[in-house]
């Protein structure tokens, strides 16, 4: 796996149901912090710990070709968030399976 792809994963993680998930990111400073952790984790992991890690130095090619392919998936989280679902349909058994009650109720 490249190492930019967690990076990539954390930021669209990061709000699942907006279309920008850049808008407010520097004010939340614990997410950049850990974003900021994972970068040079990921850096340190595949740069120095070859054999530890399993892992070899990439070149600066295969470091922004990481950056690139990571990107993608950016592009293709905002295509599948523009794809609309229906929203509100409860089945009775989903799947043909029972629903495990939930709530006091349930007790």
């Amino acid at each position: 796996m490249l190492p930019c792809f967690q990076v990539f994963n954390e930021i669209n993680s990061r709000e699942m149901d907006k279309i920008n998930v850049f808008r407010g990111i520097f004010r939340n400073w614990i997410f950049v912090g850990i974003l900021t952790a994972t970068v040079i984790f990921q850096v340190i992991i595949v740069e120095l710990l070859g054999t530890f890690a399993n892992t070899v130095p990439l070149s600066l090619e295969l470091w922004l070709l990481s950056i690139v392919l990571g990107s993608v998936s950016m592009i293709v989280s905002v295509i599948l968030k523009c794809i609309p679902v229906e929203s509100g349909k409860r089945f009775a058994k989903p799947h043909g399976y029972e629903l495990i009650p939930e709530g006091p109720e349930a007790l």
